[in-house]
């Protein structure tokens, strides 16, 4: 896939973390800002490499990042909080958003994506001990990192905004009651909500529901009505 060589210019030194890739998500390069943070001189060094092959912490999400590279692809805007200690020993926490890209003949040709870092230290302190304790979660003791899907919906199984934030809390060991005042609704109201979840997942019990979406990957969605005016 060809890139308009004034483009891929512009891209290389666009201000924040730039990467391109094709539709098998095989890196077609990068701005030197992220090359930089991903151990590699210049962002043509990642030419050709897959998430598999990325020298540091952020291989072990490669299956992660390739299923929102295909959401991308069928034209979902894709928004995702990244946590992981990068080869410079870091730990950067970044705000990646990623869509279509198409080449010079106008055919889609990949996805691009573009990360910021989040720097206040409420969010970084969030985002840690939220990857810290989903990494107990999901089986992942030696490291708490993590790549968060954030949305509106979850675009499985056509969850309403408040079925997703009530699975999201549901997920971390919350009771009904502690979701009702994290959420400020009643304590049946969740009850009601949670009632839904489990028909649209075709579970039984609270148990089976939340065995069932941890296996499912929902552990890495985060509702973007639970993080406010984040990145809005």
């Amino acid at each position: 896939m060809e890139i308009n060589p004034k483009v891929e210019q512009l891209l290389l030194h666009f201000p924040g973390y730039i990467f391109w890739k094709d539709v098998h998500s095989v890196f077609l390069g990068a701005n030197h800002a992220f090359a930089r943070i991903l151990g590699y001189k210049h962002g043509l060094d990642m030419t050709g490499l897959t998430d598999y092959e990325l020298s540091c912490e952020l291989s072990s999400n490669a299956d992660d990042f390739i299923a929102q590279d295909k959401q991308s692809l069928l034209g979902n805007k894709i928004t995702t909080l990244n946590i992981h200690t990068y080869p410079d020993g870091e730990r950067r926490i970044l705000l990646t958003e990623k869509a279509e890209l198409f080449g010079q003949d106008k055919k889609l040709a990949g996805i691009i994506g573009h990360s910021i870092a989040l720097t206040t230290k409420t969010i970084f302190t969030m985002a840690h001990l939220l990857a810290q304790q989903d990494s107990k979660i999901i089986g992942h003791h030696h490291s708490s990192h993590g790549s968060y899907l954030i949305s509106q919906y979850s675009y499985r199984d056509d969850l309403s905004i408040r079925e997703s934030q009530c699975l999201f809390f549901l997920i971390r060991g919350q009771t009904t009651k502690e979701i009702a005042a994290n959420l400020q609704l009643s304590h049946k109201t969740v009850e009601t909500y949670i009632g839904r979840i489990k028909n649209k997942l075709r579970c039984r019990t609270k148990s089976q529901l939340i065995e069932m979406a941890i296996h499912n990957g929902y552990v890495t969605i985060i509702p973007n009505s639970l993080l406010g005016n984040l990145y809005s």
